[in-house]
């Protein structure tokens, strides 16, 4: 018995503890004036990939989508990682959950758009690259938020 009550006071104080750690945490600030815009990061990242998706080749054009969603993707983690505590989130954990997040999104549209009953056979080459596009739409939204909570707590 007084072995139970001694696991379950350890149990409590550590949990205390991992408590107490995340409140205790210091407190980053930034200046607000070096937290980007989120419309500036979002237009360089559809910028960079430009010319890739003007062309006519179905290739191009997707791998400039998915120039411009890795563009934004990466963008989410650098500020999300100024933003969220470390020891809640490492830099590592954001990257796995915004790529999770990423595949899991652009899965689900690429089945929507690509094997749907219409589609039977095909519904041609311009829809592999409509989940990409989603994708980044989504990115966007998230780097907007991202950017919004830097610029609100000035972190």
């Amino acid at each position: 018995m007084a072995i139970r009550f001694l696991t379950i006071v350890c149990a409590a104080w550590i949990g205390l503890a991992s408590i107490s750690s995340v409140f205790a945490a210091e407190k980053i600030q930034t200046d607000p004036k070096t937290i980007p815009n989120a419309e500036d990061l979002i237009k360089h990242c559809w910028d960079i990939s430009e010319e890739k998706r003007s062309t006519p080749n179905t290739a191009l054009w997707r791998e400039g989508h998915l120039d411009t969603a890795l563009c934004l993707e990466k963008e989410i983690i650098n500020h999300a990682s100024h933003l969220i505590y470390e020891g809640f989130y490492s830099r590592t954990k954001i990257e796995s959950e915004i790529r999770l997040i990423g595949k899991t999104f652009g899965n689900f549209y690429s089945a929507m758009y690509n094997e749907n009953h219409a589609c039977m056979p095909s519904c041609g080459t311009i829809r592999y690259t409509w989940h990409i596009t989603k994708i980044s739409k989504l990115y966007e939204q998230m780097l907007t938020d991202v950017i919004a909570l830097r610029n609100e707590h000035g972190v």
